[in-house]
């Protein structure tokens, strides 16, 4: 290839530079000595065409990296759970009475995990355990003048808190002066069916039929006292208690779930839409208890259902739910299953992250992971940038993946029985305590990200990342990897959720969280003209698909045409975080010998760098896939994430000597 030459580099021969090697000569494309590189369609095709013929479809049309390390990851934990402690690929702790604590850790995943795969006793109990629980709920909660406050701590961990998504309920009352009323009527008549199967007072067909009926009305005002979208405030505790009341009682709520030291949160501001608490409140008001009673026992069985044996019986309610999230595929296997329970971040996930990753995210990746963001942040020497060093890395201190100590007092107040579904409502409570109990401490604020999740997100409201230690694994990051690839590939992950902190709606916040409108005019004008830009560029951009399924695809649009409207927010970030990324390691290269990877040698440092970004975009999709996965959302497809980024990098023209070298769009 014209582009690329044979250099001499210094080679990194450990045993983790040695699989990333072979793992990126696998996944380039067998003809990638042909390809031109400032082709970005081609480039895509090099670093990923062999990645694509090595990788077979998931249920659902679709499979990329993310995909791909979640597989292993999963089948890491499922292979540990079905031996004997130590697992293989843990190091056992130094210690005496932390290899104690870490068997006892690992005693309480495997008995949870095993109490999930009885599918026999399971069956055995059928949906008694719903039964139970709505006659419990009736019983504490009449319908004759309660406090509804109480029912809601009570039904507060029962997500979502609407039945179905919120644009479902829009969807209904958008489409003629009566709604969509085949689509309503099919929820009511799947509401009316739960009705009678399991509410305590045994009701009628009619009964059941008009109580639905005001039940998805209450479900449609909620939502729609949610559809203005407008950004939260900070407010005062009591001006929002007074705003929610009499229909909730906030500080009654507080009371219950912060513990008595810490009340003097109750003099701080908090976040809140004061004009949809308006509406909440009058929601409430003018709705029959009888109503809200059973919109509280739909929460339950709507949280609960998974967790019991009830053959036909939730059948037509997740095939409408299924339809209306555009669902990918068949329900997951119970192995499947089991695994995503026990691997929630409010559940046991930090548990699963211990024996899931085992020896692969340790100390030194954190510390590696920090240094990169610090770089990053200094590079742009900005108040809000330098700020972000709050942010999230790896895994929190209170329940430090590394440690069999800190995992064991996380974890002291939960005990784990041979009852799948008690142990649901124990994770339940426990993950309710944990998320009230650190309010008067933001420090140790709950982390939301399941801790092995390859994955990152940016907080407006507190001007902060997180990135799991997923996102901490080969081959996105390893102490042993040449910083190239750990800038390339782990950076602009770091990279891209920072620039969150200055797109549209992350502008609305400044370097402390705080609802503040302190960018200038000048620099809001320049952000919407260059976002214009990747507009027209990615309403250009197409995919055609891997193979055709016969499933899905958008009208008028094939191959797959990707929204620029939609997803030109998320395409600024990948550009400005893959530049971001590229000057703090140009700056930290000053300090430390290069080296590259064996068999990589072709490559120049800079040229590894895109090759080690790229790589982490590998995908494959049928068309069920690319409309179920990408149609209208706000991510484009991650061929044209990758063909974004490098018609828009003059750094990476630069790195390939190709001849124009003028991005489509600046960006950064």
């Amino acid at each position: 290839m014209r582009h690329m030459q044979h250099l001499a580099q210094a080679v990194c021969l450990t045993p983790a530079c040695i699989n990333l090697a072979s793992y990126y000569l696998e996944n380039l494309s067998p003809n990638f000595e042909h390809l031109d590189p400032c082709n970005p369609a081609e480039f895509e095709e090099m670093v990923c065409g062999g990645w694509r013929d090595r990788h077979e479809l998931w249920p659902g049309g679709y499979v990329d990296v993310q995909h791909d390390r979640k597989r292993a990851n999963r089948d890491s934990l499922l292979t540990a759970l079905d031996g004997p402690y130590p697992p293989e690929n843990l190091t056992i702790p130094s210690t005496p009475d932390a290899t104690t604590l870490d068997r006892s850790n690992f005693e309480t995943l495997k008995y949870a995990y095993n109490a999930c795969m009885d599918t026999d006793a399971i069956a055995d109990a059928g949906v008694q355990p719903i039964i139970d629980l709505l006659a419990e709920l009736q019983a504490t909660f009449p319908d004759n003048g309660m406090d509804w406050t109480d029912a809601f701590m009570i039904t507060i961990r029962s997500e979502p808190v609407l039945g179905l998504p919120n644009h479902f309920y829009i969807y209904i009352t958008s489409h003629g002066s009566g709604g969509n009323s085949a689509t309503r009527a099919n929820y009511t008549e799947t509401l009316a069916d739960i009705l009678r199967r399991f509410h305590p007072r045994q009701l009628s067909a009619a009964e059941a039929n008009t109580l639905a009926e005001n039940l998805v009305q209450f479900e449609i005002d909620l939502a729609v006292s949610r559809r203005t979208g407008q950004l939260k405030k900070t407010h005062a505790v009591d001006k929002v208690s007074r705003r929610i009341s009499p229909a909730i009682r906030l500080k009654k709520v507080l009371n219950s779930l912060v513990p008595e030291p810490d009340r003097h949160v109750f003099d701080k501001d908090v976040f809140a839409d004061l004009h949809s608490l308006d509406d909440i409140s009058q929601i409430m008001g003018d709705t029959e208890p009888e109503t809200i009673q059973a919109y509280f026992m739909w929460r339950a069985i709507a949280a609960t259902q998974q967790h019991v044996a009830a053959p036909g019986v939730f059948d037509r309610w997740k095939e409408l739910r299924h339809t209306v999230v555009h669902g990918t595929g068949p329900p997951a296997e119970r192995p499947e299953f089991c695994f995503e329970y026990i691997n929630k971040a409010d559940g046991l996930g930090y548990l699963s992250a211990r024996f899931s990753l085992g020896n692969l995210v340790g100390t030194n990746e954190k510390q590696l992971a920090n240094q990169i963001m610090d770089e990053e942040t200094k590079s742009a020497a900005l108040e809000k940038l330098e700020k972000m060093k709050r942010s999230k890395i790896g895994y929190p201190d209170y329940a430090d993946i590394t440690s069999p100590e800190s995992l064991h007092a996380y974890y002291s107040s939960l005990s784990m029985t041979s009852s799948f579904f008690d142990n649901c409502l124990s994770l339940a409570n426990f993950s309710v305590a944990r998320s009230w109990a650190p309010l008067a401490r933001p420090s140790e604020r709950e982390w939301t990200f399941k801790p092995a999740e390859l994955n990152g997100v940016y907080c407006r409201d507190r001007n902060a990342m997180t990135i799991p230690a997923g996102s901490l694994q080969p081959p996105f990051l390893s102490g042993d990897y040449p910083l190239a690839v750990s800038y390339g590939a782990f950076g602009s992950i770091t990279g891209h959720e920072m620039s969150h902190g200055f797109d549209t709606r992350g502008s609305h916040y400044d370097a402390s969280g705080r609802w503040r409108d302190w960018v200038g005019n000048d620099s809001k004008e320049e952000y919407e003209r260059r976002k214009q830009c990747l507009v027209e560029q990615y309403w250009n951009f197409t995919v055609v698909p891997a193979e055709r399924d016969g499933g899905p695809v958008p009208p008028g649009q094939t191959p797959f045409q990707v929204w620029g409207n939609k997803t030109a927010g998320e395409a600024f970030c990948d550009s400005a975080g893959v530049e971001v990324s590229y000057e703090a390691w140009k700056e930290r290269q000053k300090e430390e010998e290069a080296t590259t990877l064996p068999g990589m040698e072709r490559f120049t440092q800079e040229q590894l760098f895109f090759v080690a970004w790229a790589g982490g975009y590998c995908s494959r999709a049928n068309n069920s896939g690319l409309f179920y996965n990408y149609y209208m959302g706000e991510h484009p497809p991650p061929a044209v994430r990758i063909q974004g980024v490098v018609a828009n990098s003059r750094e990476f023209k630069e790195a390939f000597n190709c001849a124009d070298r003028e991005p489509v769009c600046d960006v950064w």
